[in-house]
């Protein structure tokens, strides 16, 4: 007998509402909130669990409108707004009462006292994120709860003094308010061309910046999400992405108040800590969309597969995969292990974007799988370093896609690899208080075009064949060696296969110059039931070195075995390899094993290494702790 469901979709009947003609989210949910007030749209899942009530449009409404009454004597319009809060009602509310009283959204992660001590920090933490990004914007003030805002002002610590000394405003002030709508209104209706908020980039491959997004280009995205995911007001989202990314923010929130759709949500941690929770509430409310990046199917083929039966995914015909390169080994092993489930592999949608964009580039159409191909340029077409790669769809409505030689500026025909440059509406406007990377990266040309407007240069690698995009990483963070582009994603695919039995966690594949040359390293942490002694360890070095050579004909210089959790990340989860190398060069990791050739010679023979790095390259690769 198939699962039932738990949660019903609301009998609330929508009116029809004219977003068309809006030229705004705010007017979205104005209109909305005054023609079915009481119809449900977002249900929090306590613990990915409990169903908290139901928050209304009328109580979203209301509640924003009492946020903006106290940040228009705050807050001068346009002036820039931390939102540090936990997942739940307070978040969503809080950022209409920004864009209702006109001030400028700034969505953070949350601080932790730790992130403030300077004893405990982790190496990649030089400046707590949160300072970071509040020096950065010029924030005049910071929504956050009363425990939080107890941690800034407790911490004896300069970052956490500068954080403090800002005015506090508290979500608990708000909690339990009446749905009457404060005496005169507070809500600025925004010109489309006025900032809505700060998406600060994830950092994967360098300091956070912030991505100035505007009414208009939120509404140019969801607007093509919609379309390409064919979204609307009988869609039932679930979600457990994180509010303050790009994917949660726009992919979850923003585009379920814009179809007038139902969202069932829950924290990121009640997810990581049992992915089956995800896949359980997809069954509870019998959703049609909802989705991650390619890291969230992983778990759950690994960890949920045990209760296949119990799940009812039948219902989910928009399984969309994004943030980071999708895996066609991953897409084919969730299929397989919930096909029982009722999932169809022709309902995952791969998918691409990124902040510069406000979120989503390219995607769908639903109704078919997407297409695989063997990508190669003229280096590596007929060897094994060919890939094979999943599309990420056709451009969203709107949405120009080329392909171009990122040294010439000189588009590649189809088939070829070259950087993905993306002309939209949902484009950003730059980065705030950076002209000069702003220019770099928002105004782009093609070589030899007349066009009057210019280019998002993503800085991603990537290929167009038969309108489809097909991605492939990032260009920052590819390694070259013997004059070939390697992409690191493979490699690191081939360290989790290997590693699988060892229980290894994330790795890291990076190109760091030693001895004038650039070479191979990669970094892997050790999962935290595996074994430490000497021997293991060394064997674990072995295979992987092995396992790269005879997947990918490559040598690896050095392999640095590292405690579970201890790589740097960015606030989405994403590894910061350009910090890994920083790390590896200036002897920073934490290092249970470092095993590395020791002469040119060596290099040649992967199946030959040292037991340790035996000696400091000249370009400082030294391990802080060596093996005996």
């Amino acid at each position: 007998m198939a699962p039932s469901r738990k949660f019903e979709p609301s009998p609330h009947a929508l009116a029809r509402v004219p977003i068309d003609r809006s030229s705004s989210i705010v007017e979205v949910l104005k209109r909305r909130a005054e023609a079915a007030p009481t119809r449900p749209v977002f249900t929090f899942l306590h613990n990915g669990e409990v169903a908290l009530e139901a928050l209304t449009f009328g109580r979203l409404d209301a509640q924003a409108e009492r946020y903006a009454m106290v940040l228009r004597e705050t807050v001068s319009p346009g002036g820039r707004v931390l939102l540090m809060l936990p997942s739940g009602y307070a978040f969503i509310e809080a950022l209409f009462g920004c864009f209702y009283a006109g001030c400028v959204a700034v969505p953070v992660a949350l601080a932790r006292k730790r992130d403030f001590d300077s004893r405990r920090r982790r190496a990649s933490d030089d400046t707590p994120l949160v300072e970071k990004i509040r020096r950065d914007a010029d924030a005049a003030a910071l929504i956050t709860t009363a425990e939080l805002s107890r941690t800034l002002r407790d911490t004896d610590n300069d970052a956490a003094r500068l954080a403090a000394a800002i005015p506090h405003i508290l979500s608990e002030e708000f909690a339990g308010g009446t749905a009457t709508v404060p005496s005169g209104g507070a809500t600025r209706r925004p010109d489309p061309s006025t900032l809505a908020y700060l998406q600060y980039t994830s950092g994967s491959t360098g300091d956070p910046r912030g991505v100035m997004v505007s009414h208009a280009n939120v509404l140019a995205a969801v607007c093509g999400s919609a379309a390409a995911f064919q979204i609307g007001e009988q869609s039932r989202f679930v979600s457990w992405l994180p509010h303050y990314h790009d994917m949660g923010l726009v992919g979850s929130l923003l585009q379920t108040i814009y179809c007038g759709a139902q969202c069932w949500f829950m924290s990121p941690q009640s997810f990581i800590a049992k992915p089956d929770r995800w896949l359980a509430a997809i069954t509870d409310v019998g959703a049609t969309i909802s989705g991650g990046p390619n890291f969230a199917y992983e778990l759950c083929t690994r960890s949920a597969v045990q209760r296949a039966r119990d799940f009812r995914l039948d219902t989910w015909r928009c399984a969309y995969n994004g943030s980071e390169p999708v895996r066609l080994d991953t897409l084919n092993e969730f299929a397989a292990a919930f096909a029982g489930s009722g999932f169809n592999f022709e309902n995952f949608r791969p998918c691409y974007g990124l902040a510069e964009a406000t979120l989503q580039v390219s995607g769908g159409p639903i109704g078919r799988a997407a297409p695989v191909r063997r990508v190669s340029d003229e280096t590596t077409a007929g060897t094994p370093l060919e890939r094979v790669s999943v599309s990420c769809g056709r451009p969203v409505e709107g949405a120009e896609v080329r392909i171009v030689d990122p040294d010439s500026f000189v588009p590649i025909p189809d088939g070829a690899v070259g950087e993905v440059w993306v002309h939209a509406p949902q484009v950003g406007r730059g980065y705030w208080g950076k002209p000069a990377a702003s220019r770099d990266a928002f105004e782009a040309r093609i070589a030899g075009e007349t066009k009057d407007f210019t280019y998002l240069r993503t800085g991603d690698a990537g290929v167009m064949a038969d309108g489809e995009l097909f991605v492939l990483g990032r260009y920052k963070d590819a390694i070259i060696l013997n004059g070939v582009n390697h992409q690191p994603e493979p490699i690191e695919a081939t360290v989790a296969a290997a590693g699988a039995a060892q229980r290894l966690g994330t790795a890291a594949a990076v190109g760091a110059s030693i001895d004038g040359r650039e070479r191979l390293v990669v970094v892997a942490e050790v999962g935290p039931r595996l074994s430490r002694q000497p021997s293991s360890l060394a064997e674990i070095c072995r295979e992987l070195r092995a396992a790269i050579h005879r997947v990918h004909d490559l040598a690896v210089h050095t392999i640095v075995l590292v405690p579970h959790l201890t790589l740097p990340r960015t606030t989405s989860g994403k590894v910061r390899r350009h910090r890994v190398k920083e790390l590896f060069l200036s002897c920073r990791l934490n290092v249970l094993r470092a095993d590395g050739v020791v002469s040119g010679e060596d290099a040649a023979a992967p199946g030959r290494s040292a037991d340790n790095v035996r000696r400091k390259p000249s370009g400082g690769a030294c391990p802080r702790k060596k093996t005996a």
